[in-house]
């Protein structure tokens, strides 16, 4: 009786000798790549039904993958444009600081030079020396 089984020539349901199968092939584009999806249809049932709920799990999965990343860089993206808005709105306070405090060094020395330049005229014109 078992060699009967293994001596059984009849075509397997994956089989693409049998007149009634029809090979086709489906692609579907995503984000990550492109994958190609080969199967067998039998009289309209579809043989590889669960290697193509795998194939649209492993899909969804990198879709969810590249949802991730795509997260994530954008997280790292407004992270750094937090820094860099922090550290300009810093920096122009600094520079503002410092612009107000070279103004008034600037008129300090502005004084002193006058007051050095009358001293001299005073001494240049002053007959006691």
């Amino acid at each position: 009786m078992q060699n009967d089984l293994k001596d059984d020539k009849r075509p397997s349901l994956c089989s693409t000798s049998t007149l009634y199968a029809t090979v086709y092939q489906s692609e579907r584009s995503n984000v990550v790549g492109s994958s190609l999806l080969h199967g067998v249809l039998l009289g309209g049932v579809n043989v590889w039904t669960c290697v193509l709920r795998r194939t649209k799990a492993s899909v969804l999965r990198e879709d969810w993958a590249t949802a991730e990343q795509i997260e994530r860089a954008q997280l790292q993206l407004l992270n750094v444009v937090d820094f860099i808005n922090k550290f300009h709105a810093s920096a122009k306070t600094r520079l503002a600081v410092l612009s107000e405090k070279m103004t008034a060094i600037e008129r300090k020395l502005r004084h002193v030079e006058n007051a050095v330049r009358k001293a001299r005229i005073l001494a240049a014109t002053d007959p006691a020396e």
